[in-house]
């Protein structure tokens, strides 16, 4: 069991509370996230404002990034996921891409001006483009030299498979 910061929001495995991004946890890889300790989880459970967290809706973007990210991303190809053929999605790879500054540029627009929604349990951030929404996988997107970074590609799925337009938060064109 590794003691770290939460690299992500998520929920403690124990008392169900959230556990915000940053805050100190105990992780495993087979078990999950959860508080430091039995104190922790009581503490979370008294406190009613950690037990859910607002998602968050799409941030301020300026007409040039919007342009930016749009060429970047359509400029690029797409592959079908095959491995998922019930949650149907698309990715282009990281090492594909000829300036790797533009990739990490896109993951970094998208995790900043995006908006949260929950999929399969988990929050993950989106950002629309026409008739797909895009994401990045959990992770670190840059590093030392060296250093292995775990953002590979990034994935669009059509709006309509995702989530309904009543739940969905769109940026602004």
């Amino acid at each position: 069991m590794a003691m770290m910061a939460a690299k992500w929001r998520g929920r403690c495995r124990v008392c169900g509370c959230v556990l915000p991004q940053g805050a100190q946890i105990e992780w495993t890889k087979d078990t999950g996230a959860r508080h430091v300790s039995a104190e922790a989880c009581a503490e979370a459970l008294a406190s009613p404002a950690t037990t859910e967290l607002p998602l968050r809706g799409p941030g301020e973007e300026v007409p040039e990034d919007r342009a930016r990210i749009e060429r970047l991303l359509l400029g690029h190809p797409w592959r079908v996921a095959k491995s998922m053929p019930t949650i149907p999605h698309e990715y282009t790879l990281r090492r594909l891409w000829q300036n790797d500054g533009d990739f990490i540029w896109c993951v970094d627009h998208i995790r900043s001006v995006g908006y949260e929604q929950r999929f399969g349990g988990r929050i993950f951030v989106y950002y629309d483009i026409g008739e797909h929404q895009y994401f990045a996988t959990d992770g670190n997107v840059r590093g030392p030299a060296g250093a292995r970074t775990t953002v590979n590609l990034i994935n669009r799925a059509a709006l309509r498979a995702v989530s309904s337009p009543a739940v969905r938060r769109r940026p602004c064109p």
